[in-house]
């Protein structure tokens, strides 16, 4: 008797997946245009990034910090490099580990794990100072910001 209920149930289910392949199903895809503002047709070995950490536009410039290469790069609004703010290294200007950066008051503050510290920089990415952070937390770089 089991064995004359399965052979049921293998025919229906059979007969089941026949029909649904035999329908025809017409589905429309939505056609999207979109228009291209800007093209980046290519920069050499020198602008190489590697982990980009984060990414910052203020007045028309873009600043991209690199957490490997320990470098913040400013680009203008169509990607053309302006400057290297910042470069990697031991030394109280330099950064060893960037976290985040954040846009104030036409100021670029870098969050340097390495350093425990903030560095500030101008608008001509002259280094203005730094702000030590407590050596005894570890500050997780969710979110950063600046407050007066």
């Amino acid at each position: 008797m089991n064995l004359k209920l399965s052979n049921i149930i293998l025919t229906v289910i059979s007969i089941l997946l026949l029909i649904s392949c035999q329908k025809e199903r017409k589905s429309q895809l939505e056609t999207v245009k979109y228009k291209q503002l800007s093209f980046v047709e290519g920069w050499g070995d020198s602008i190489f990034l590697s982990q980009v950490r984060d990414l910052q536009f203020y007045e028309n410039r873009l600043y991209i910090s690199d957490q490997y290469l320990s470098q913040v790069m400013e680009t203008n609004q169509y990607f053309i490099l302006n400057r290297f703010i910042g470069r990697q290294g031991p030394g109280p200007r330099d950064f060893v580990s960037i976290e985040s950066i954040a846009l104030e008051d036409s100021f670029l503050y870098v969050f340097d794990m390495g350093h425990s510290a903030v560095l500030c920089f101008d608008q001509k990415g002259e280094y203005r100072g730094k702000y030590a952070l407590l050596n005894d937390r570890i500050y997780m770089p969710y979110r950063f910001f600046v407050d007066d």
